[in-house]
């Protein structure tokens, strides 16, 4: 969630503080890797949140309350899991 008139960035319980100048765009870089979020506003505010993962759900969607939301590009990766260091 953002709320810039709040100044808060939130991911499920966690919460950041969300600093933007007058009239900046909020751009969004959001990490998914199982069960940690990181979201990062404008390559500077941070916040990361760990939820219960249940193996099989896969999926994303994006919403807005109360305002349009622009979404120029979403990007996705699959990435192998990490190499056994035995």
């Amino acid at each position: 969630m953002v709320e810039p008139a709040s100044k808060i960035l939130q991911v499920g319980k966690s919460q950041a503080p969300l600093e933007l100048n007058d009239g900046e765009d909020i751009n969004l870089r959001i990490f998914i890797d199982r069960s940690v979020v990181e979201v990062f506003a404008n390559d500077r505010q941070a916040v990361v949140w760990q939820h219960p993962y249940q193996p099989g759900e896969v999926g994303v969607c994006l919403f807005t309350e109360g305002g349009l939301m622009e979404v120029p590009e979403v990007k996705s990766w699959h990435m192998k899991p990490a190499a056994n260091s035995k």
